[in-house]
């Protein structure tokens, strides 16, 4: 028999007065409640007819003598009068009385007429039970009492103990009740056992020994639950008894101090598997009573108790629905804040539990995370402006506690469908609360970890917006710059990051060009161009755009960014499309034009630093062509002159500098530009042009030294232009003012020398020849004495010509007189020629001197003959002529031989040579041999 059958048995003996009528719903006090009733089961009849059977069983007594054949058959009839009763009770409807007289009538008169059967234990406790049914409590006890006393050892004596503490139980006597209970216990387990232990309990909370009644409850479900941690029983019946228990626990629990109780029965007992359904029953006991305050401590307390148990996540569950039914708002959001903080994916109660566990945990966790952060977040939100510092700190404090659960919600479950919007709030409260760089990095989550979100787009754009706000050192910490560079950079790698992850977005374009420009800004040249690239035809975001003006912003981009990278036809095409989109009357026209020309400019430059000079002046005339209002188009005229002069292109570096001059004839350059011009027509061999250019220097140059050099180079040009006179008044202003450096004033008057001596202009050659002798009297030098010899020289050709000129005639004495003393000034002046020690005057004075007396040998020869001699008087004349002429012919020939004596010093010039000559007319018969004069000079050379 199982032990539900146990229960029905006992409940089946007290159905009646034994243990009253079945007890309500609900009780008004303590002392109303009652255990558990199960109903009665019908018993199975047997299949044959009892009336049948016992007129068997009589007829079988009245046929055998036999004292313990009678015996049996009297037992026998005994139990089917019992079974009789109870198909008559079966088929009652309530109104009949004493249905079971006839088996008490057999009972005792079985009992009356064997006193000493074996069964007699037996017998008593089936007249005890008909006696119980017949609703004759007192007879029935009795019956039990001397049972149990007298039958110790009998196999009823634990049912009739049972028996007899329902009856008592029934009757209030809750301390006998007890005792019966106990004894029942007392004989170990059975039938009775378990139902015993409830009981007894039952008896110690009627008799209100709270305690004892906890201790035998919770015995009744260790019991009952013995292979259990749910408190749920294996049958039906027994399960009612375990619901009873857990109630009248949570009753008596609350009797005492409640869940301090329960936690004092389980330190004193011990821990029990099914210590969860103990709090959660507590709590449910409180609940129905309204007494939320009572029922969520419950909760709390198991929670306490047990942080790692299964159940915990669903009684803080249970908790915070208890306060949500109570409208305990505080303890709401608390106990809320307690499940998150408990139930994190990080905290090792989550992380051991089992996948269904975990499910569970985080259907609430999602929502109430979500509930905390909007709770928080909309605190924040109806923060005044007008607050003061106070309030202030606690609205940023609302806001990082609302970041807090949106960045849990997002950790937690980033796969869930919301939690691209839970990140876009965090973002928001982050921004809210002044922490600008967390905000960043979580709009930027949004928008790129989260790019099928609605909010995606917008999180990008406003993580852009968000680097205008990150904090920067004051201005004179050295890490300002840094920061600050630091800080664009970063806002830079956003955008671009947007841009391409949205390009269809109509801020992506706006967005581009200031990425381009801030990297413009930050000297990154290339990647600006790269970004700015992305907004010229044939890009995607050049599609995008709708305004000119993005379009036009991202060629100067390009344009600034290849120019300072020195990329100047990438630049000028860039400035050029930029021209091109720029309105007319726009006032960045200048300022644009004055870069498109610099950029043509700069490749001049460069190709003029590879010496490609052709190429640099190419470039800086088409800076002339296509930007001739620009303010560089001045120097780029001038260097497309100076690069034509450079590779000698004279005619057109001419006609830029010539133009240059006419068109800025005021200009710093202008002023130079002459002695260009002039080196210019010098290559040229326009002499004259020449040196009316350096003329112009000469007379705008403030130097003194410059001012010499070019009034003699000036001079020089005149001269070779052949225009002497102007030749003339240089190198005449040059002698007279710049006496130094000495060797060039030399020059001067030498060029004078040479230029009135082709002029014919003797008077004034010979003044020039004077102040050549005379220079070099006060400062000699090499240069000087050969100029002094050459103008000494000069003079003395002058006497040379003079004594030729005279010639003898009658009275030949007089005119012989007048030729000395020519004779005797032109030696003087050769001689004082041949003293400067300059061979090429040395060797000519000697052979003028030599010429001198010649020629006085042959004017003697050669003079007039009186007519008044006859021819005898005219022989001896001619006689003495001859006399008289023959030294002279021997001085003559003694300084020719002289002369030519030098050729064995290496000098065989002119003059040399010319008095070999002379000596081959004088002496033939010595110099006038080939062969002799040739071995002579091959002996000199």
């Amino acid at each position: 028999m199982n032990r539900l059958s146990l229960i029905v048995l006992s409940l089946s003996l007290s159905a009646c007065s034994m243990f009253g009528s079945g007890p309500t719903e609900k009780t008004a006090t303590l002392a109303d409640l009652q255990p558990a009733y199960l109903p009665v089961k019908s018993q199975q009849l047997p299949s044959a007819n009892l009336n049948e059977l016992r007129d068997l069983y009589l007829a079988a007594l009245k046929a055998s003598d036999d004292q313990e054949v009678r015996r049996q058959v009297n037992s026998r009839l005994a139990g089917i009068e019992m079974l009789r009763s109870e198909e008559l009770l079966a088929e009652s409807t309530g109104s009949e009385q004493k249905l079971f007289a006839a088996t008490v009538a057999a009972y005792e008169a079985l009992l009356a007429d064997n006193p000493d059967d074996a069964n007699t234990d037996q017998h008593l406790y089936q007249l005890a039970r008909a006696h119980e049914m017949n609703g004759e409590q007192d007879k029935s006890l009795a019956i039990l009492t001397g049972l149990v006393g007298e039958h110790q050892d009998s196999a009823r004596y634990v049912e009739s103990q049972f028996r007899l503490a329902e009856s008592y139980f029934s009757a209030g006597k809750y301390k006998e009740a007890a005792q019966s209970y106990k004894h029942v216990i007392a004989r170990g387990e059975g039938l009775y056992y378990q139902n015993s232990h409830y009981m007894l309990a039952w008896s110690y909370f009627k008799a209100a020994h709270y305690d004892y009644a906890i201790e035998n409850f919770m015995l009744t479900l260790d019991l009952m639950l013995l292979h259990s941690a749910e408190a749920v029983a294996r049958e039906r019946g027994d399960q009612e008894i375990v619901n009873d228990s857990l109630r009248m626990l949570s009753v008596s629990f609350s009797t005492l101090e409640g869940v301090e109780s329960l936690n004092q029965t389980l330190d004193s007992m011990g821990e029990r598997r099914y210590a969860a359904q103990l709090y959660q029953s507590l709590a449910s006991y409180y609940l129905n009573l309204q007494r939320y305050k009572d029922s969520a401590d419950s909760y709390q307390a198991f929670v306490e108790r047990y942080p790692q148990a299964d159940q915990r996540y669903r009684y803080q569950i249970a908790q915070i629905e208890v306060y949500q039914q109570g409208g305990f708002k505080q303890e709401v959001l608390q106990s809320k804040i307690n499940f998150v903080a408990d139930n994190q994916h990080d905290k090792p109660y989550w992380q051991t539990r089992s996948a269904d566990i975990k499910t569970a945990i985080d259907d609430s966790l999602q929502n109430y995370i979500t509930e905390l952060a909007s709770y928080y977040h909309t605190l924040a939100q109806q923060v005044d402006k007008k607050i003061d510092k106070k309030q202030i700190a606690q609205q940023r404090q609302h806001y990082q506690q609302a970041a807090y659960y949106y960045a849990l919600f997002v950790a937690s479950f980033p796969r869930h469908e919301l939690a691209a919007d839970m990140l876009f709030l965090l973002a928001e409260t982050q921004y809210e609360s002044g922490s600008y760089q967390a905000a960043i990095e979580s709009y930027e989550r949004v928008a790129y970890h989260y790019s099928h979100s609605a909010k995606a787009a917008e999180a990008g754009y406003a993580a852009i917006l968000s680097y205008d706000h990150l904090p920067l050192p004051v201005q004179d910490d050295p890490s300002y710059k840094i920061t600050q560079d630091n800080i664009s950079l970063a806002k830079i790698d956003s955008s671009l990051r947007f841009t391409q992850a949205f390009p269809g977005d109509s801020r992506s374009p706006a967005i581009q060009i200031n990425s381009a420009q801030a990297q413009l800004g930050l000297g990154l040249y290339e990647k600006a161009i790269i970004s700015a690239s992305a907004l010229t035809p044939g890009n995607a975001l050049y599609r995008a755009t709708a305004d000119n003006s993005i379009t036009m912003s991202a060629w100067l981009v390009i344009a600034q960014s290849a120019f300072d990278t020195q990329d100047y036809f990438y630049a000028e095409t860039s400035y050029s499309e930029v021209l091109a989109l720029l309105p007319p009357k726009d006032k960045r026209l200048q300022a644009l034009n004055e870069r498109y020309a610099a950029s043509i400019y700069k490749q001049g430059e460069l190709a003029l630093a590879s010496n490609q000079h052709l190429l640099a002046a190419q470039h800086f005339t088409r800076v002339m062509n296509k930007a001739p209002a620009s303010s560089i188009r001045v120097n780029a005229q001038f260097d497309a002159a100076s690069s034509y002069y450079a590779i000698k292109a004279w005619d057109k570096a001419a006609d830029l500098l010539l133009d240059f001059r006419q068109r800025y004839p005021q200009h710093s350059l202008t002023a130079g530009m002459g002695a260009t011009l002039a080196v210019i027509y010098q290559e040229t061999e326009q002499w004259g042009l020449a040196a009316d250019e350096l003329a112009g220097v000469y007379r705008s140059e403030q130097d003194p030294v410059k001012k010499a050099q070019l009034l003699y180079l000036t001079a020089e040009l005149y001269e070779k232009a052949g225009n002497s006179s102007q030749a003339i008044s240089y190198y005449r202003d040059y002698a007279h003012n710049y006496k130094q450096p000495f060797d060039i004033n030399l020059e001067a008057m030498n060029k004078l020398n040479e230029l009135y001596f082709a002029e014919a202009e003797d008077d004034k050659r010979r003044f020039w020849l004077k102040r050549l002798m005379q220079a070099d009297e006060q400062q000699r030098s090499e240069r000087s004495r050969y100029l002094a010899a050459m103008a000494s020289s000069v003079f003395a050709d002058d006497a040379y010509q003079s004594f030729k000129e005279i010639k003898l005639t009658l009275p030949i004495k007089k005119s012989l007189q007048k030729k000395k003393q020519a004779l005797n000034l032109a030696l003087q002046r050769y001689q004082q020629t041949a003293q400067y020690g300059v061979a090429d005057f040395a060797t000519l004075s000697l052979y003028r001197l030599a010429a001198v007396y010649g020629q006085l040998s042959r004017d003697l020869i050669n003079s007039e003959r009186p007519d008044n001699l006859d021819e005898l008087a005219l022989e001896q004349y001619e006689i003495l002529l001859e006399e008289q002429a023959y030294p002279f012919e021997e001085k003559a020939i003694a300084i020719h031989e002289q002369n030519i004596q030098n050729s064995w010093n290496n000098i065989y010039d002119d003059w040399v040579k010319e008095s070999f000559t002379a000596l081959r007319k004088l002496l033939p018969a010595r110099y006038n041999k080939e062969e002799s004069v040739k071995n002579s000079m091959e002996d000199i050379y």
